[in-house]
This record gives C-alpha cells, sequence and structure tokens, in this order.
C-alpha cells in the first residue's frame, strides 16, 4: 500500500495492529510501533489503544503498560485498553487499580470497562467481587447489562461450581438465551457433574442446534460419570435416530497436509503434501519412532529447504539443533542478504 503511493491513517495502522495482535506476531507489532514513533501516528489515541491491546495479546504486559504511561493524552477506550489488559493476564488488583485511577482522571466507566473486571473476576476466582461489580454496574452507574455481561456472571459462578445461581441469571436474563448461554452451562455442570441441570441445558440445545454432536458427547460424559447407563444409551439411540455424526478428531499435522505455506525468503507457495524423505538423513541410535515424528517436524518447518541440508548430517543432529533454535536453522544467506539491504 505504502509503495502504491496511499497515504497511512489511525484506522489503518489499528487495523495492523489488531491482524498482529490476533497472530501474536510481535515482531511485526514492534515494526509498526517504531513506525509510529517515526511518522505522527505517536500521538494518535486509537492507534495507541490498538498498541496496548497488542502487546497485551503477545503477552508482554510490561510492555503494554509502559506504552499507556507513555501516552500523553488517554481517553476512554485507551483506559479499558489497560484495565482489560491486566484482567485477561489474572491481575484483578492492578485492574481494579486502574478503574480507581480512571474515576481519578474523570472518566468514568462504561460497559466495556465492567465486561473487562467481571472477566478477570472469573479467571481469578473471586466471585463475591465479580457479583458486586455486576450489581455496582447496573445499579451504582445505571449501565443497562448485556448479553456478554451476563455470560460473564454465568462463567463466574459456572468456574466456582455454583451451578444453582447459573440457573437464576439465566432465568433472570431479559435475553432470549441462545446455544452460547446453554454451552456455558452444560460445560459447567460436565465438569461439576450435575446431572439435573445438565438434562435441563441438553433439552435447550436440542431444540436450538439438535444436529451438533458435541453436546450430546457432553451429556454423554456426565451420563457415565454418574454411572446412568440407561440414560447414556437413550442419548445414543437419539444420535442414530436424528442421524447426528460424530466429528472424528484429528491432530495438527493431518490439518497441515492440505495446508499452504508462504514462504517469504522465496516469495512463493508450497503445499506441504505429509510426505517424509528418511534417504535424506541417517537414523542414529535412537528410539526410530522418536526421530520419526522429529523428522516429520523438520519436513513441517522446512519443506523444500529440508534437501538443502548436507545429506551427510545424521537426524539426531537435526534434532538437537531444532531444539535449540529453530528459527537459526531457517535462516538463509538470501534471508541475510534481505535483512541486511
Amino acid at each position: 500500500m505504502g509503495l502504491g503511493g496511499a497515504k497511512y491513517d489511525s484506522v489503518r495502522i489499528s487495523a495492523a495492529l489488531c491482524a498482529c495482535a490476533d497472530l501474536q506476531a510481535l515482531h511485526y507489532g514492534k515494526v509498526i510501533h517504531g513506525f509510529m514513533i517515526r511518522g505522527a501516528f505517536s500521538l494518535d489515541l486509537y492507534a495507541e489503544s490498538a498498541l496496548i491491546d497488542m502487546y497485551a495479546k503477545c503477552r508482554h504486559l510490561e510492555l503494554a503498560c509502559t506504552a499507556f504511561d507513555l501516552m500523553k493524552c488517554k481517553i476512554e477506550v485507551s483506559w479499558n485498553s489497560i484495565i482489560a489488559t491486566y484482567g485477561n493476564h489474572g491481575h484483578l488488583e492492578d485492574a481494579l487499580a486502574r478503574l480507581n485511577e480512571m474515576r481519578e482522571n474523570g472518566f468514568q466507566p462504561d460497559h466495556v470497562t465492567f465486561l473487562a473486571i467481571i472477566s478477570a473476576c472469573g479467571h481469578t476466582g473471586q466471585v463475591e467481587e465479580g457479583k458486586q461489580l455486576f450489581e455496582c454496574m447496573t445499579q451504582g452507574f445505571g449501565i443497562t447489562a448485556r448479553i456478554e455481561h451476563y455470560a460473564c456472571l454465568i462463567d463466574l459462578f459456572g468456574r466456582a461450581g455454583r451451578l444453582e445461581e447459573v440457573h437464576q441469571v439465566i432465568r433472570s436474563m431479559p435475553f432470549t438465551t441462545d446455544t452460547g448461554i446453554w454451552d456455558m452451562l452444560l460445560r459447567a455442570c460436565h465438569v461439576h457433574g450435575n446431572v439435573e441441570l445438565v438434562e435441563l441445558a441438553s433439552n435447550h440445545f436440542f431444540d436450538l442446534d439438535s444436529q451438533n454432536s458435541g453436546y450430546y458427547m457432553l451429556l454423554s460424559h456426565v451420563k457415565a460419570n454418574a454411572e446412568k447407563w440407561e440414560g447414556l444409551n437413550k442419548v445414543r439411540n437419539m444420535m442414530k435416530e436424528r442421524g447426528v455424526q460424530k466429528a472424528p478428531g484429528y491432530d495438527a499435522i493431518s490439518q497441515l497436509r492440505n495446508t499452504w505455506f508462504n514462504n517469504s525468503s522465496f516469495g512463493q507457495k508450497r503445499h506441504f503434501d505429509g510426505r517424509l524423505k528418511p534417504n535424506y538423513c541417517k537414523i542414529s541410535g535412537k528410539g526410530s519412532k522418536e526421530y520419526s515424528n522429529c523428522h516429520m517436524k523438520l519436513e513441517i518447518l522446512y519443506g523444500s529447504r529440508l534437501s538443502q541440508i548436507s545429506r551427510c548430517e545424521t537426524i539426531g543432529s537435526l534434532c538437537e539443533r531444532s531444539c535449540c533454535s529453530a528459527e537459526d536453522m531457517l535462516k538463509s544467506p538470501l534471508d541475510e542478504g534481505h535483512h541486511a539491504r
């Protein structure tokens, strides 16, 4: 886009940072951060807020806090970003401290702020604190709870095993419950072994999404754990009558067989077909299964580049080198020349 003469703006910078956050591409996020500093985007509030979110999702809490502290001007979006950052990392006390600091600076929390904090309470097990914050939001600040807030409250009680309160929250919701809400109750019942509520949740599931095999399997697992064998057979017969097929399991290697990889160093795409090339290397000394798995890993990492490695090198030495640093082996003279330029 830049080579085409188009000008960058805060919307494009924010979108690029959001993409880096979703992919956890910290290196490219730092490159964009440097571009913001060199350009005129270091003072853009929305781009800076996206920068905080990027560092947070890349698991760099300190960098996210530093980016926030260096902001010369802050708005509600900025405060929500840093509060959500602390909440997602399980630092509830720091999130509450930022909330108080936000109010001291003249900003009032909104529905996004409370959504982040209540979610943090669920991850840290602070059930009563999350319940009080929900009541504070609706009664103290007059913010109408949305379905996302009820979902956080259900998750809060579900993680703590307080399933009756989960059911009460669902019944008190002013919304039509969807599959996401009942799914949270079903999974909480599966973890804590509540057979009665899982049957209630499954009835709603069958009305909303009767062809989802996952719900049947969760229900059957709860029945089996409770030794309700008649109920287990009933669930299986129900699946047969409705023609519900359980999705077959798969691993990451199977998924990669039909995946296209973008090899930026050579500027072309290559297809991984899962075939191994045992003649490239000689297996030495150790278990063949272990080395075969490592060879497959090397094939995924290097693809056609595996043929560039010396054939006299044993698979054992390749395994040791890949465990030390796979990125170092991926470097080639072409890559180094590219970085030099």
